[in-house]
Formats: structure tokens, C-alpha cells, sequence
């Protein structure tokens, strides 16, 4: 004789969902926290990937909700990045705490160098910039350590004066040169006499004007400091070094007065370091 089968439960079976809902509470209190890290790890993920988008971006995630800071350094390059995140993170919410670009007045950038080591500093433009400075102080074999903050307000100039600057970094050491607006002081010891001079030529042959590039640049160091000068078979040789090309320019002159129609020969190089007192002008 067939019949239903039926499911008897316990009288008193809901004694236990107390434990099964704590269970399953604690067993969502200790996952929540991992899903957050994961979230927050695809988030930064992703940000990184739009390196125009957001300067030093933090992240705060509670649950599937999501809070992007920083400073936003392009708002179209920044709506792309949002977008992207909505589609590519399980985000429920993404809301954007981020910050404007602030303008730096004056704007100021400088580079230095110090042996095998060159520092930025002071304030670089949203557009790439900074790698493109990078890159071209690495190319010189040097390490860069990079400090500089993003800003607007760079001047129209700023790519050619950068490159500009980077090029004395090569020639220069210690060097500094600092851009403030569309202005470039430089300033440094030459590596070797022909870096000074290649220097010098440089920056008095740069494409800007005269008045937007002051220059503060001296000789390389010289030991020992030696200079000499001897007549023979109607030529005196001059050779060694002196600290200014006008006090080479003054001997070169005495030179040809006291040879009394002698051939001059100038082999004379420029260089820092001369005793005090042994060479004034």
C-alpha cells in the first residue's frame, strides 16, 4: 500500500539557527576584509595604468564601496580612468574625493648633480614630463632621485628649457640649474676643459634670449695648479692654466708687448684652483 512519504523535523529545530546565523556572520565578518584588499589592490592596479590620471592616489574601500583621493592631473584622462574602474572592479560605488591640480607661482624646477647622482625638485607639469626628464638624465648614466611636485602653470617653453637644462647636467658637476618661469640659471664646475668650453658655447649660443639664461659656470679643478711660459727661436709658448679666460687674454697680450714682434703661441687652458695671490689680473 503506497503512501506519502513525509520529513519529520524536531520539535524544537529552531534551536540551532542561532548558531547556524552566527556562523555564517562570522564566516562574512572574516571574508569582508579580504574582499576589501582585493578590491582595493584592483583598484590601485588599475590607476596605476593611467599614470596621467591621479598623483598619488589613495584608495578607501568599505565593503564594495569605494573613495579614490589624490590630485586628479587631467579631468578627461581622470572620467576615462572612473569609467574604466565601474567596468573592469566589482565596485558597487566609486566615489571621487579627488583633488585639482594647484598652480605654482612662480613655477620652479631644478636640477642638480652631484657625481652620479641627479635630484628634481620644485615643480613639474602634468603632460608627461617628469618621464621624459627622467629618461633623458638617465640616458647621461646617472640616477635620479625625484622629488618634484605637479603643478600647473608651467610656461609655454618649459620642454626645450628642461632638455635644455639636462644637456649642462653632462658637462657640469657639481651642477644646478633652476628654472623659475620661462628664466634658466646655471651654475657649476666644468668636468674637464673641454666640457667648459662646450658649455660656455652652449649657453651662449642657447635659442633663448639672453636675458632668460644666466650663467654662473667655472672651470674644472686643477692640481697641481701650474702655468708656464718660455721663449725660444723667436716664439714664446705659453701653456698650463689660469683662472679667466680675460686674465689668459691679459698674458696672451703682455706676452706679444714683451716679445717685441715674437710669435706668441697660446696653449693655455682655464682651470680652478690657482694659489691665492699667485695669479691676479
Amino acid at each position: 500500500m503506497g503512501g506519502k512519504t513525509s520529513m519529520h523535523l524536531p520539535k524544537k529545530w529552531w534551536i540551532g539557527l542561532p548558531v547556524l546565523f552566527g556562523l555564517a556572520y562570522f564566516a562574512q565578518d572574516a571574508l569582508t576584509p579580504r574582499l576589501e584588499d582585493d578590491l582595493r589592490a584592483a583598484i590601485l592596479s588599475r590607476v596605476a595604468r593611467s599614470p596621467d590620471a591621479i598623483d598619488r592616489p589613495e584608495v578607501r574601500v568599505s565593503g564594495r564601496d569605494v573613495v579614490l583621493a589624490g590630485i586628479s592631473l587631467s579631468p578627461d584622462v581622470k572620467a576615462r580612468l572612473l569609467t574604466a574602474l565601474g567596468v573592469e572592479t566589482p565596485a558597487r560605488r566609486i566615489i571621487d574625493a579627488t583633488q585639482p591640480l594647484s598652480r605654482a607661482t612662480p613655477f620652479v624646477l631644478r636640477l642638480e648633480r652631484r657625481g652620479g647622482k641627479a635630484i628634481i625638485s620644485g615643480n613639474v607639469p602634468p603632460t608627461g614630463a617628469r618621464e621624459r626628464l627622467r629618461a633623458e638624465i638617465a640616458a647621461l648614466g646617472l640616477e635620479v632621485s625625484d622629488s618634484a611636485a605637479y603643478a600647473d602653470g608651467a610656461p609655454q617653453a618649459f620642454p626645450e628649457l628642461a632638455s635644455f637644462a639636462v644637456r649642462r647636467l653632462a658637462e657640469l658637476d657639481p651642477a644646478s640649474t633652476t628654472m623659475t618661469d620661462a628664466t634658466l640659471a646655471v651654475s657649476g664646475e666644468a668636468r674637464s676643459a673641454a666640457d667648459y668650453d662646450k658649455a660656455l658655447a652652449a649657453l651662449k649660443a642657447s635659442p633663448f634670449s639672453a636675458s632668460a639664461v644666466k650663467v654662473d659656470v667655472s672651470p674644472p679643478r686643477v692640481s697641481p695648479y701650474v702655468f708656464s711660459a718660455a721663449a725660444r727661436d723667436g716664439v714664446i709658448s705659453l701653456s698650463g692654466h689660469l683662472p679667466s679666460d680675460d686674465l689668459r687674454k691679459q698674458v696672451v697680450a703682455m706676452a706679444a708687448a714683451a716679445g717685441a714682434g715674437a710669435a706668441v703661441s697660446d696653449a693655455i687652458q682655464l682651470g680652478a684652483g690657482a694659489p691665492a695671490g699667485d695669479f691676479a689680473g
